[in-house]
């Protein structure tokens, strides 16, 4: 806050001295100090002219520093600004983005084991089948989503009558998998 009030005393005095030694152009010496003082304070008391009479040689002087060193320099640093503030932007778009990919990803989970909760021992059973059998072929070396399926066998109860067969269904997932263990090992030990 102190600052800032230093700040605006500075421009004051800057665009009251350029008033006084007739430069044309105050007001932008005075904005260009309050919004950047530290670039246009030094460059005004380089370029300054002595107190004059607006119009006379002095005035036009500073007028010409103005254009030379002021205008260049406000673009550059206009120019780095707007591509700090472009790419900000972009990046708070990017986070954004993520946030909410990240929130939809953890609803459709929710939503999921919300289902998945929801489903009988019979229904868990024909999962547990339907993933077994998804792209099953041993001589390619798929034996399906096994740990979908052991995921599904794994939620039916010892107190449901299905039990048994998710027992037998699990050994044959643990089977399917020591099978898919050996063969890519095998597979391995083929590279070398």
């Amino acid at each position: 806050m102190l600052f800032l009030i230093l700040n605006i005393i500075i421009a004051a005095w800057v665009y009251s001295n350029a008033k006084d030694r007739g430069v044309i152009e105050r007001a932008w010496w005075g904005w260009g100090t309050l919004l950047l003082p530290f670039v246009y304070l030094p460059l005004y008391l380089i370029a300054r002219p002595p107190i004059t009479s607006p119009g006379s040689p002095a005035s036009i002087n500073g007028k010409r520093a103005f254009l030379i060193v002021i205008v260049p320099i406000t673009l550059i640093i206009g120019t780095i600004t707007c591509y700090e503030f472009v790419s900000l932007y972009e990046k708070v778009q990017y986070d954004q983005a993520v946030q909410k990919s990240k929130v939809d990803l953890e609803k459709a989970k929710h939503e999921q084991e919300a289902k998945f909760t929801k489903l009988t021992a019979t229904e868990h059973i024909a999962e547990a089948k339907k993933a077994m059998a998804e792209n099953y072929d041993p001589a390619n070396g798929n034996w399906g989503d096994l740990e979908v399926a052991k995921k599904h066998l794994m939620a039916v109860s010892k107190i449901d009558p299905q039990y048994e067969e998710a027992g037998l269904l699990l050994t044959e997932v643990v089977d399917r998998d020591r099978e898919r263990r050996a063969y890519m090992l095998k597979k391995e030990q083929k590279k070398y």
